[in-house]
């Protein structure tokens, strides 16, 4: 969910500052989704307000959420999904990570809000590792990480992309990441 939703009392908006409207989380809970990666560069478009916003109002419709939390304790948990098929469960774990934050301060006061990695923030990509490492020791057969980096328009990874990407494959703790922000293949 690339933007937040936007807290009581506030209008929904977009470009430069996005906020969308509640019933958002409805949507997607009616289109099969079963959750949302959060760390994105417009997570703090609302504030911290927003982040709070948007995990109660996911929360509300029964979505799990990755990526920005309320809580130190919340930053710290790893999101799974039970995936069932052929009479077996395969449980993914979930994890969230930016590299953008445009221009937008981690909040001071709730550092564990938003997982920035990179130059720009707060997390390392060691400590994505060292969640998926965790993920897998309490049962994870699949780990994910949605990763929002690059340069918009441009399809060509970055050298952060790649290096961070390689961090992550040769970890041998992540199978998949998912890589979006840049609007092209």
């Amino acid at each position: 969910l690339e933007v937040p939703i936007v807290p009581d009392g506030q209008e929904p908006s977009n470009y430069p500052n996005f906020g969308a409207p509640p019933e958002i989380a409805t949507s997607l809970k009616h289109m099969g989704w079963d959750g949302c990666a959060l760390a994105t560069n417009h997570s703090m478009d609302r504030g911290f307000a927003g982040v709070e916003s948007t995990i109660r109002h996911l929360e509300a419709e029964g979505l799990g959420h990755a990526g920005t939390a309320r809580t130190q304790e919340e930053a710290d948990e790893i999101q799974y999904y039970t995936f069932e098929t052929g009479g077996r469960d395969l449980k993914i774990a979930h994890i969230s990570a930016t590299t953008l934050t445009n221009g937008i301060p981690i909040p001071a006061e709730h550092p564990y809000s938003w997982n920035v990695v990179g130059s720009l923030g707060n997390n390392s990509v060691e400590d994505i590792i060292a969640d998926a490492k965790e993920a897998r020791a309490k049962g994870a057969g699949l780990v994910a990480v949605s990763m929002h980096w690059g340069t918009e328009y441009v399809s060509d990874p970055i050298e952060e992309q790649t290096l961070i990407a390689q961090e992550l494959a040769d970890s041998g703790e992540v199978d998949v990441i998912f890589g979006n922000h840049s609007h092209v293949p």
